[in-house]
């Protein structure tokens, strides 16, 4: 049972850190590279479940007219971040 629980624990940490990267790539890509291209295409099916629900709750708070960039991307990155860092402190 112990290791069951550690290679969840391992694959839930491997699947943060992959989209949390999708996410970071995702916001600087498009400095770099077209946003037709395909690695910015792939971080955005990657990134996009978790940072719409974060935009969504964003969009309805004060700090969206006072702001006029997307900090969408930022705040998912930052929660992928603290959920990693809960998860490692637990175990």
């Amino acid at each position: 049972m112990e290791i069951l629980v550690q290679v969840t624990e391992a694959t839930v940490l491997a699947v943060l850190f992959v989209i949390g990267t999708a996410v970071f790539l995702r916001s600087i890509l498009p400095l770099f590279v077209s946003e037709d291209s395909l690695l910015f295409a792939f971080c955005c099916v990657l990134s996009e479940p978790l940072v719409a629900p974060v935009r969504s709750a964003l969009d309805r708070t004060a700090l969206a007219e006072l702001v006029p960039v997307d900090l969408s991307n930022l705040a998912t990155y930052l929660l992928i971040l603290l959920l990693q860092s809960f998860l490692l402190s637990v175990s």
